[in-house]
């Protein structure tokens, strides 16, 4: 076997995690002192147990380690192939070995030795403690860089690559890399040529840019069963981005070899990767943008909620609530970091959600009426009834309806956004430079706070809510910072909840309030008006008693049929049924490692008080939006699901929405004398916007 040059031995040890933020000097330098190793079929390279004095890059062929156990027999670790390393503890300290290592074919390596690493670590201290910290992490995690063996990998992969049969991938096998990146540490770096697609097996990947000034914004994340690295292969171009591991990741990776190989013999695998690039395009476009504007974007200020509450038009306040709450996401993000979602983000796209109720897009008449008539006791009353009357009283009424229905969520939307936005913006502007956690200047702050429960107009939940957002700004420890942003999202939604209570029970109830019984009436009168008085007044009599009977039945199916077939929450890329179960979002678990077991006791107590359903979110789904208990149920389970679903940081408006914001005078431009948006407003009032 022939040396490799030193390009490529940089190559190889660029790749590993040791070495990858090494500046171009010093990892020439550790290559140049790199010795080469070939090594023989069936060869032994370390034996468990004799003292480590080097460590091993793999730069051609395939290793296996295994140990021996307390029974006598060996147990295979896992397989080494070109880009893997072993033996990284021996740079800084004699110890064991806790592997034998053996050539299952000729191999090349790299053999780094502590004595040689020596001067490195003096001449570049900066490399002496990321690998000092990268192996403290390794003890801590007790796990081991080791693939799998090869026809578990093919295993996988084939699951991955949906229509891709596991026999077409044996001749890929000994092409594919195996890589364990451990949490932290980064896989791909914004601005650097595309030289290989991963596909994770478990683990999560955060991706990111660099916006104006160096600011980070987050992009998305890519979990178990996603891959990344395919946009820059494909197009050519340097990667939009760069990516981390927010847990310790397993992951495959393709040279563009093996990748064109695969999309030249499954092109349908194309398919499914141009999906996921225009996804990722879009993510990509609104991440520039709010990195664009970062610079120029300011707090959003008592003066701002209160112009939001001057704006008399219903559509304009709606849009300017929704932009609102997804400027105050972004200032908390300044607080309590872009790692967890806040409620100012999902509040943002529940707010564009209502819109389409304000603009009474949602719900249409004869949507309504045909779910009525599909119901399993209601639907042959209402269809006699239609026969009955002549001509059906829900469509006769259903601009009636829509308009209480948009004046009702109109309503609900301007309670919550004037009781809690001011008090946030306060919040954020008191504590924004706190160094460390000031308890007594955040006791003082909940003391000017309304006192009392929610429901009797007390502020009490949500000065809880800002307490427990306040403890996770100055958290460490990922998961408990993770617990407590659940707790204030949950509690600030628990309070929206309770405030917004008779608005929901009025906006679900409006097409009960159409004067059924009037309409039954006058139908009954003009049929029964030829037949004797006392006769007459009897039927007429029976009929009042009736008509609260048929209005509770009704009523009753309307919310059920509301809730499971026309409500739903749009999100980017989704659109959640709140009658239907939390499910888990595209290529994630259901809940994110942080919040699979929860610890803290204040929101274990929450969830035990609420959440009805099982650890699966089976019986989320509420049966009647208008009730608070299966609200909450939903809604929790749902923060629960998305916290780390970082795409809702996304704008939630379109760019035409944006416009007829920006034509006010505090957002932009002129404004009408009547409170409305001159031109672009009744642009949307008459062009309405597409649904997602």
């Amino acid at each position: 076997m022939t040396d490799i040059s030193i390009g490529e031995k940089i190559a190889r040890l660029r790749h590993t995690l040791l070495f990858g933020d090494m500046s171009p000097q010093a990892l020439r330098s550790v290559a140049l002192s790199a010795e080469d190793v070939s090594v023989e079929q069936g060869a032994t390279v370390v034996h468990e147990g004799e003292p480590g004095d080097a460590m091993y890059v793999v730069t051609r062929g395939l290793l296996r380690a295994q140990r021996r156990l307390e029974s006598g027999r060996d147990e295979v670790l896992g397989d080494l192939n070109k880009g893997g390393f072993f033996g990284e503890f021996a740079l800084l300290e004699s110890r064991p070995r806790t592997a034998t290592v053996q050539a299952v074919t000729a191999s090349q390596l790299l053999r780094l030795s502590r004595a040689s690493m020596q001067p490195h670590f003096a001449a570049y201290p900066e490399l002496a403690a990321r690998v000092r910290a990268t192996l403290e992490r390794r003890r801590k995690v007790e796990r081991h860089p080791f693939r799998p063996q090869r026809e578990a990998m093919l295993d996988r992969l084939a699951a991955l690559l949906a229509g891709v049969e596991r026999s077409a991938l044996e001749a890929l096998g000994k092409e594919i890399e195996w890589l364990w990146l451990p949490a932290g540490e980064t896989l791909l770096r914004e601005g650097e040529p595309g030289d290989a697609v991963f596909f994770v097996l478990d683990g999560r990947l955060r991706v990111f840019t660099r916006g104006a000034g160096g600011a980070v914004v987050a992009i998305g994340e890519v979990g178990k069963g996603e891959s990344i690295g395919e946009m820059a292969l494909l197009s050519g171009a340097p990667r939009s981005a760069s990516a981390s591991a927010v847990l310790d990741t397993q992951l495959l990776r393709l040279s563009p070899e093996v990748f064109d190989s695969l999309l030249a013999d499954h092109p349908e695998v194309m398919d499914s990767f141009r999906q996921v690039m225009l996804a990722r395009v879009a993510l990509r476009e609104r991440a520039e943008a709010r990195s664009v504007r970062s610079p120029a974007r300011r707090p959003v200020t008592l003066e701002d909620c209160e112009q939001v509450m001057r704006t008399r038009d219903l559509v304009l306040r709606n849009l300017k609530i929704t932009q609102s709450y997804h400027r105050l996401a972004l200032d908390l993000i300044d607080l309590l970091g872009p790692q967890d979602l806040n409620w100012l983000a999902f509040g943002a796209h529940a707010s564009k959600t209502a819109g389409y109720a304000i603009r009474k897009e949602e719900i249409p008449g004869y949507e309504l009426y045909g779910a009525l008539a599909q119901a399993r006791y209601l639907g042959p009353v209402l269809q006699r009834v239609t026969r009955f009357v002549g001509e059906s009283f829900l469509m006769r009424n259903v601009d009636r309806v829509l308009e209480r229905t948009s004046a009702a969520i109109s309503d609900g939307n301007l309670r919550i956004f004037a009781d809690m936005a001011p008090v946030i913006v306060r919040f954020i502007e008191l504590v924004r430079g706190d160094a460390s956690c000031d308890q007594p200047k955040m006791d003082a702050f909940r003391a000017t706070l309304k006192p009392g429960p929610s429901d009797g107009e007390g502020q009490e939940i949500l000065g809880l809510a800002l307490a427990a957002w306040y403890e996770a700004a100055h958290e460490h420890d990922p998961k408990r910072k993770s617990e407590l942003v659940l707790l204030g999202n949950a509690r600030v939604g628990w309070h929206e909840q309770i405030r917004v209570q008779p608005d929901i029970v009025e906006a679900l109830g409006s097409p009960l309030r159409m004067r059924l019984g009037d309409e039954l009436g006058q139908a009954l009168d003009q049929r029964l008006r030829r037949l004797p008085a006392p006769l007459r007044f009897t039927l007429r009599r029976g009929a009042n008693a009736l008509e609260p009977v048929l209005l509770d039945a009704a009523a009753s199916a309307l919310r059920r049929i509301m809730t499971r077939r026309m409500m739903r929450l749009r999100l980017p890329y989704e659109s959640l049924w709140l009658g239907a179960d939390v499910t888990a979002g595209r290529g994630k678990d259901l809940y994110p490692p942080e919040l699979r077991e929860l610890t803290h006791p204040d929101l274990k107590a929450l969830m035990e008080r609420f959440a009805r359903a099982d650890a699966s979110a089976r019986g989320s789904g509420a049966a009647d939006w208008t009730s608070l208990e299966q609200r909450m149920n939903y809604i929790i389970h749902f923060f629960r699901s998305r916290q780390k679903s970082l795409e809702l940081f996304t704008a939630p408006l379109q760019a035409d929405q944006l416009a007829a914001i920006d034509g006010e005078p505090e957002w932009g431009c002129a404004r009408r004398p009547d409170g409305a948006s001159a031109d672009k407003l009744g642009a949307i009032n008459v062009a309405r916007p597409k649904r997602d």
